[in-house]
């Protein structure tokens, strides 16, 4: 294998990984936020506020589309942010068993 090639390969790698380990903390920081979060939604329960709010989660979906300038496939936008929601409101719901 050509060397030059080989390390090209290797250091896109490495910059990958360092972009993996920055999404990871960001997610983490996004999880502790929707603890925090649902820790206020159970506590103004008797007012009916849901857990998930759709339109939220829409509008969000929506603005990250409109804003994307690639080139990360939009259509991969609420895939990627359906699966964060889900993660996130599971954390809301039962972060006091965690």
């Amino acid at each position: 294998m050509n060397p030059v090639f080989n390390y090209d390969i290797n250091g896109f790698r490495g910059e990958i990984d360092n972009i993996d380990d920055q999404l990871l903390a960001l997610l983490n920081q996004r999880a502790k936020i929707a603890i925090k979060l649902g820790e206020l939604k159970t506590a103004v329960q008797a007012e009916d506020i849901g857990f998930r709010v759709s339109s939220r989660e829409n509008s969000i979906i929506e603005r990250l589309e409109q804003t994307s300038t690639g080139p990360f496939p939009v259509g991969a936008i609420k895939m990627v942010f359906n699966e964060i929601f889900k993660a996130c409101l599971s954390i809301q719901k039962y972060s006091d068993s965690m």
